[in-house]
């Protein structure tokens, strides 16, 4: 069945997810192929001229055999290995729309023999193929004759899965087909999965192959549909991708009557996934019901409208979708073998009647093509970037060559990994490779990395197409947001938004969320007389908020009250359990109520003033004795595994380019004190709690008498919001992670060990920032000195508030004293740069004056020579973009905004001493002037992006800077033009909505 209507979604809202091949692109790829469609698809269309299916001389059908034999050589010859995953019995949700299917396929057998009383050769031809069934009969020939073939077989049965490559079966457990191809694709078995059917989607696999078992005669194109490319552009996530799969209609559930394409994917938007939508259809549904039986009573007949089914368990097929019964990849080996030659003879001529000559043939083509020695794909050196467009005419080179050449920038990792080449590859051994050479002659090659480079065997690459990925600290709503909460936020957005202008066509994935279980929420919501659950959406609504205040670009708000976090979290469990890694004992040690951990002796000290109470060392909280069987993490087998991870970090911040690959911990003080902490020693963590003390988080897996530990449940939101484990991991592992230092310990040494534990990529890099202070005391509602973020935006204005955070808060070393005497000041200070020197250089008086020096005024202003005065700023200007770089690179927020104020104040200083306002001075001056500045606010405006996001995009606004041309690499002096030239119309812009200081004007 598939799912009704996806491609069309995808091809009108991500149509950069689906490329479109020739076979021949396709060679050194090995596919999964959904083996029941195929058979499905070759009993349909191979068939004789008069539409019947092909049959022997005995009548048994072969339509299924020819299919798989021809259309698999054709596979193989072109380079393509193929593995063939055959389905089983459905699972009892699909069985109930296979009955219908059987329902219609009876239908159909009546019309086809009226049809062929009556009707047209056409009609009688529609309703024959509508009769068409797949047997066990035709599933086992095919089997057969794929192993003759060499081609390696999986087979799901009903109890049991087998695996079968040639000669050797593994059992694997109960699958289906298409979820079995999307895990061997996931696993890196196999580059994709193969099916007609777009529910191999919803099962994850991340490349999705359509029509390559069709006949060479259609000259159908074989679709590529990416799926971390379609969900990017219907706008959602994996989770509310399978929700928009399954409202369509899947193999599990008729689709709702009523919902098309277009409609399903605008509820699934603007209800949040399918729990909300079938919420409010539920609603208007009884609505509907009580106005129709009013209007029963007045003698009048309403239409039903839209109506869910009463029996519709989406829940049950998410799940199946979310978490099928598959086998990893891990465990299944896929071996091609040589044709068994005689036994293809014995079984397709003998017993089938194919002629002999043609099957020799193509066993003789399997014989040369299947296991011949294949050069690598060129993409797997290279990235082919693409060719010169009618826009790319008359630009500057860029570091990959001349305009007009296929651009190949060499992928040292690839090519060190690759197992023709030694340690010591060369480049000359790379050109003497036989037909290489020839395909480079005129082609520009540009190297990404030093050559030196190329020996990195062992190096953790990771694929260009991997988001950034960035998250916040998943935040513990017990009390109203505050200031140090706003700085996770202003921190991350900023980096997110950096790496949107740094590498425009790099997805972003920015997670931020709330934390709502443990003991104090529980508490809250008891003094309150609520339900925890409704207490949880009141305080996780403010941080929401805040978010949304703020202007935080987030792309997932994640709760760990969500279903999907559960599951995440009890998968998690349970592969730790299984692997030996959590036991049940009874723990003693010192417990604090208001941190939610225990602590050990070690990390304990006795309060200042009272000698009888013991508070933690690192939070001052209060603590108390206590004694309580519980789970326990073996946490300690990870010591010298994270100390030597820290260790390989530190030699990294000092030789690493590029401040985006693995840093560990930043800044290094806190670094240093992890590292201090595990040298000292490293105890297991109990990661439950009882359930009669804590009853509101998660049941611990097979015990409802434990709950999961807050800490243990909250660290793995980082893992959900992305969707795993049924997706995810090409969004993981988070490029960069901010917190505050209060929870370093959880983030450096708790969800280290468990990411390695699971077998997951560490973290790159745990960016941690100071607190906020007031008069050099931390803030507390006790002292009532705590900083109201959403005040503070309302007062000075969001933009104000952004830039002071990251111009001060952005050392991230020290803690630092909140003030609105220094918010003020430093408000003023972005407002008299930037806003104010704006208002004057696009003054009236100046673009008259500088009319004078032109008569080409209403043309775009080109970067063109200009006075010697202007030439120190504009060699500033030209090399900002790569210092703020530099500096974003490094973790340096405060360091890559200073470098942009220094500039803007220098522009200041400069219009101030050359007064182009003035006729004391000539046109020209004026003109250069005029020119400098635009290019000052043109430069200065795209990198202030990401910190004051609001008034930069006023900024650019009103120059009329194309919003393709906001990146980084527009930054350079004379990159492109600022339209409008001397006739730009700026009255009414005021570039901050918020005055600077109470009762003064906007500007």
């Amino acid at each position: 069945m598939g799912i009704k209507g996806l491609t069309a979604l995808i091809s009108e809202h991500a149509p950069k997810a689906i490329v479109e091949h020739d076979i021949k692109t396709l060679f050194g790829r090995k596919v999964a192929i959904d083996a029941s469609m195929s058979i499905y698809q070759f009993l349909i269309a191979v068939r004789q001229r008069d539409g019947e299916m092909l049959t022997n001389d005995a009548g048994e059908t072969t339509s299924h055999l020819m299919g798989f034999f021809y259309r698999t050589i054709r596979i193989v010859e072109n380079g393509i290995k193929p593995a063939y995953v055959f389905d089983g019995r459905p699972p009892e949700l699909k069985s109930g729309v296979l009955a219908k299917r059987f329902e219609r396929r009876e239908e159909a057998k009546a019309d086809g023999e009226e049809a062929k009383e009556t009707g047209t050769a056409e009609e009688v031809d529609k309703f024959t193929r509508r009769t068409v069934r797949v047997t066990r009969e035709h599933n086992e020939e095919c089997q057969k004759l794929l192993r003759l073939m060499g081609i390696p077989v999986v087979i799901v049965r009903r109890s049991h899965t087998m695996f079968q490559a040639t000669e050797h079966t593994i059992s694997l457990g109960t699958v289906r087909s298409r979820s079995q191809c999307a895990e061997l694709a996931r696993g890196g078995k196999v580059y994709a999965a193969g099916s007609e059917d777009m529910d191999t989607l919803t099962f994850a696999a991340p490349i999705l192959y359509r029509h390559l078992t069709f006949s060479e005669a259609k000259k159908a194109p074989i679709s590529e549909i990416n799926l971390e490319k379609a969900i990017q552009g219907l706008e959602m996530n994996m989770s509310h991708f399978i929700d928009l799969c399954i409202l369509l209609g899947c193999d599990y559930l008729e689709p709702i009557k009523g919902i098309g394409p277009k409609s399903a994917l605008k509820l699934i938007r603007e209800y949040h996934g399918l729990e909300g939508v079938v919420e409010h259809l539920r609603e208007k549904q009884a609505e509907k019901e009580d106005k129709a039986a009013d209007a029963e009573e007045g003698g009048k007949k309403k239409k039903g409208g839209i109506q869910v089914p009463e029996e519709w368990p989406w829940e049950e097929a998410k799940k199946l979708f979310e978490k099928p019964d598959v086998v990893p990849a891990s465990e299944v080996e896929l071996e091609w073998k040589d044709p068994d030659v005689e036994g293809l003879v014995q079984f397709l001529v003998v017993e089938k009647g194919f002629n002999e000559e043609r099957v020799r043939k193509g066993a003789d083509k399997l014989q040369k093509f299947l296991n011949a020695k294949q050069q690598g794909r060129l993409d797997g050196f290279f990235t082919v970037q693409p060719k010169e467009t009618k826009e790319d005419k008359g630009k500057q080179p860029g570091p990959g060559g001349p305009p007009g050449f296929p651009q190949l920038t060499i992928n040292p990792y690839v090519l060190a990994q690759s197992s023709s080449c030694s340690p010591t590859f060369s480049l000359a051994c790379m050109f003497s490779c036989r037909g290489l050479r020839s395909r480079f002659r005129s082609s520009h090659v540009a190297f990404s990395r030093p050559v030196v480079l190329l020996v990195r065997r062992h190096s953790a690459t990771q694929s260009t197409d991997k988001p950034f990925y960035v998250t916040t600290p998943i935040f513990y709503p017990n009390a109203r947001p505050h200031i140090g909460h706003l700085q996770s936020l202003v921190t991350a957005d900023i980096i997110a938004r950096f790496q949107r202008i740094l590498n425009p066509a790099r997805p972003v994935v920015f997670l931020t969320g709330t934390d709502e279980h443990g003991l104090k929420m529980q508490q809250a919501a008891e003094a309150q007389g609520v339900d925890p659950l409704a207490w949880c959406d009141i305080l996780s609504a403010e941080f929401r908020t805040l978010g949304e205040r703020a202007n935080i670009s987030a792309t997932v708000f994640m709760r760990t009250t969500q279903r999907r976090h559960r599951d995440t979290v009890e998968y998690v469990w349970r592969m730790l359990a299984d692997r030996g890694l959590i036991y049940k004992d009874t723990y003693e040690g010192y417990y604090s109520t208001t941190d939610e951990c225990f602590y050990p002796s070690s990390r304990v000290t006795s309060h200042p003033t009272r000698a009888d109470t013991k508070i933690a060392t690192e939070t001052g909280s209060v603590v108390e004795w206590s004694s309580e069987v519980n789970y326990k993490l073996r946490l300690s087998q990870f010591r010298e595994v994270l100390l030597a991870y820290y260790a390989t970090t530190a030699e990294r911040n000092v030789s690493a380019e590029d401040g985006l690959v693995s840093r560990g911990i930043y800044p290094d003080v806190y670094q240093n004190a992890v590292v201090q902490d595990l040298s000292a020693g490293l105890e297991d963590l109990s990661i439950s709690r009882p359930r009669e003390r804590i009853g509101w988080g998660i049941p611990v897996p097979g015990d409802p008498s434990q709950t999961v530990y807050v800490w243990f449940d909250a660290l793995l939101v980082y893992l959900s919001g992305v969707g795993y484990p049924s997706s995810g991991t090409t969004v993981w592992p988070p490029d960069v992670q901010v917190i505050g230092k209060d929870i370093l310990r959880f983030h450096a040494i708790y969800l280290p060990a468990i990411v390695r534990a699971m077998n997951l990529e560490m973290p790159k890099t745990l960016l941690t920032h100071a607190h906020w202070t007031a008069g050099q005391k931390k803030m507390s509602k006790s002292l009532g000195n705590v900083a109201d973020p959403i005040a503070a935006m309302d007062d000075y204005g969001v933009d104000a508030v952004r830039f002071y955070l990251a111009r001060v808060g952005g050392r991230f070393r020290d803690d630092v004293d909140w003030s609105e005497d220094q918010l003020r000041k430093h408000a003023d200070e972005i407002r008299n740069s930037l806003a104010n020197y704006f208002l004057r250089v696009t003054s009236t008086v100046i673009k008259r004056r500088a009319a004078r020096a032109t008569t080409a005024s209403s043309e775009p202003l080109l970067y063109c020579d200009l006075l010697s005065t202007n030439e120190e700023l504009l060699a500033l200007l030209d090399d900002l973009g790569g210092r703020v770089s530099q500096s974003m690179r490094n973790f340096e927020v405060g360091d890559a905004l200073q470098a942009i104020v220094l500039v803007l104040r220098h522009a200041n200083a400069l219009l101030t001493i050359l007064e182009p306002w003035s006729d004391a001075h000539p046109p020209d001056v004026a003109l250069s002037c005029y020119i400098t500045a635009l290019e000052t606010l043109r430069i200065t405006g795209i990198l202030l992006q990401p910190f004051i996001p609001h008034t930069s995009e006023k900024l650019l606004g009103a120059l009329k800077v194309s919003v393709d041309e906001r990146s980084v690499a527009h930054t350079r002096v004379g990159k492109c033009q600022v339209g409008g030239g001397l006739v730009m119309d700026v009255r009414g812009v005021k570039l901050f909505d918020k005055p600077a200081n109470k009762g003064t004007s906007d500007s």
